[in-house]
Parts: C-alpha cells; structure tokens; sequence
C-alpha cells in the first residue's frame, strides 16, 4: 500500500494532476491484486503448503521493485520535453502499480498456505490474515502519505520501503532456520 501512496504522488508531480485517474489508478492496482492471488493460487494447487523460500523471494522482490521505482521516476523526470511524455507517465505508473499489485496478491495466498501449515484453522488464519492486510495497508498508507513522501520525499520513501522489505525477507530467513532447527 505504500507502494501505491509514494506512486500516486509520482503520478501526481510528474503528470500535473491526479483526481482525474486515481479511481484508474486504484483499480489497476486491484487487476494487480486479482492477476497474483489467482496465479498463486493456482501454483499452490501443485504445491499445497507453500514454502516459506517463496514468501522471502516475494519480498525481495518488492524490495528491488522499491529501488527501481525511484530511478524509474528520474527517467520520467527527463522526459518532460519530450511530445508524447505525459501518455508515457501514465503508462509507466500502471505498470509499477500493477506490478506492485501483482506482488502483494502473490503474497497473500501463499501466506494462507504457509499459515495453515502450522495446524491453525482456516477460518482463523483469514481473520488473521485479513485483519494484518488492512492494518498493514493502513499503516502503511499513512505512514508514506502523512510521513515519508511530505517529509523525506519520494526517493527517500521508497529507500525506507526498501530496506523495510530487506528487513523483512531477513526474518522470514531466520524463523524458517530456527523453525528446521527445532
């Protein structure tokens, strides 16, 4: 989500305005959501419980969609001279929208599976997981809109978000060898 916030405000310095598309914008965010969870969906009928090797390359890859976005944006950012420039912005931020999107939808299925594994219902492994998807959307929502892009800005945002991913895969990397050591 906060992924999608520092994006929306790309979208809004480099094209001028925002009101007009952000209902696009949002909805090419949910095809993300929609194109990865029915992907990883279907890659957890061959394999049910997931791996946890999958979760910590999901994060890596958000990580390194997070250090792409900002040299992306100076691309962008050069090209303003240029005639066909603003189809061009418009393009290249549904693309890292959906490909930001895409990522998320992968994560929460397999997180799903890798939950269940532990011998957890499936009812309360939703409830868990949904109530994390909309805290962790939430906060980080606010947190790059009311924080990290006003203050520190887009590039330094997404450099936090970055090493937020790293730190992430990091953990995931630990719990799965304290989880074979036990």
């Amino acid at each position: 989500m906060a992924m999608e916030i520092v994006l929306l405000f790309a979208f809004q310095s480099l094209y001028g305005y925002v009101y007009q598309r952000i209902g696009l914008i949002i909805a090419v965010f949910m095809l993300g959501l929609v194109l990865g969870s029915g992907w990883m969906n279907r890659l957890l009928v061959r394999r049910p419980a997931g791996s946890l090797g999958g979760m910590v390359c999901l994060d890596l890859l958000l990580a390194v969609l997070g250090g792409v976005i900002p040299l992306v944006l100076v691309g962008l950012g050069r090209l303003q001279a240029w005639r066909a420039w603003p189809p061009v912005v418009e393009l290249t931020v549904y693309l890292l929208v959906v490909a930001a999107g895409l990522l998320g939808g992968l994560a929460f299925p397999l997180a799903a599976a890798l939950r269940l594994r532990s011998g957890s219902s499936s009812v309360r492994v939703a409830g868990l997981l949904d109530a994390a998807d909309h805290g962790g959307a939430c906060i980080g929502a606010v947190a790059a809109g009311l924080l990290l892009v006003p203050v520190f800005g887009l590039a330094v945002a997404c450099c936090l978000l970055v090493i937020l991913k790293l730190i992430s895969a990091a953990w995931l990397l630990l719990a799965g060898q304290l989880q074979r050591s036990v």
